[in-house]
């Protein structure tokens, strides 16, 4: 039979490899979408919990008529802490970064004299697997009003077992009633 058409063996062969450098291509862009996705998840995880810490803050500290960094006399507490007076009959409101045998964490006191009824707001784990996790708040008083900062890093696992830092830093000012 004459003039009659089909794939050699060549063409035959170049279709599989061009069809197989497609099909790579699309693993290796879903791979890099997935990793990007689950990365950003992570981050914006970290940054609602930062935030909600900070309009837990910026409720209460709304509510008080002043407020003040201090430097408390329990180890448990790392660093300054914020301290506002409330309503009658209760001590005060404190927030500040808690040791938590090794662990801090951002803490909410309903009363600053109890410090065993604790409100975890954001909590950074401090192990081998995560040596660089860090977590301090920071204000500056200003009449009528503090500056805050809350900031740190956490890391999380990913998916090769490597960590991956997420710094987070918050900034903002709340005013006092």
């Amino acid at each position: 039979m004459i003039n009659k058409k089909a794939f050699t063996l060549v063409e035959m062969l170049i279709t599989l490899i061009v069809a197989a450098i497609l099909v790579l291509t699309m693993g290796v862009l879903s791979d890099l979408a997935m990793s990007t996705t689950t990365k950003l998840r992570r981050e914006t995880e970290i940054y609602n919990e930062v935030l909600h810490g900070y309009k837990i803050m910026q409720k209460h500290m709304r509510e008080a008529s002043s407020c003040a960094m201090i430097t408390p006399s329990s180890v448990s507490w790392i660093g300054d802490i914020v301290e506002c007076p409330a309503t009658p009959g209760v001590e005060g409101i404190a927030f500040g970064v808690w040791d938590n045998a090794g662990d801090r964490q951002l803490v909410f006191l309903e009363d600053k004299l109890d410090d065993t009824n604790r409100e975890v707001i954001v909590e950074v784990p401090s192990n081998n697997a995560f040596p660089n996790n860090t977590l301090t708040i920071g204000g500056t008083l200003n009449p009528g009003y503090l500056d805050v900062t809350i900031q740190g890093s956490k890391g999380v696992a990913s998916r090769n077992n490597n960590v991956d830092e997420i710094p987070f830093q918050l900034n903002t000012k709340i005013k006092f009633r």
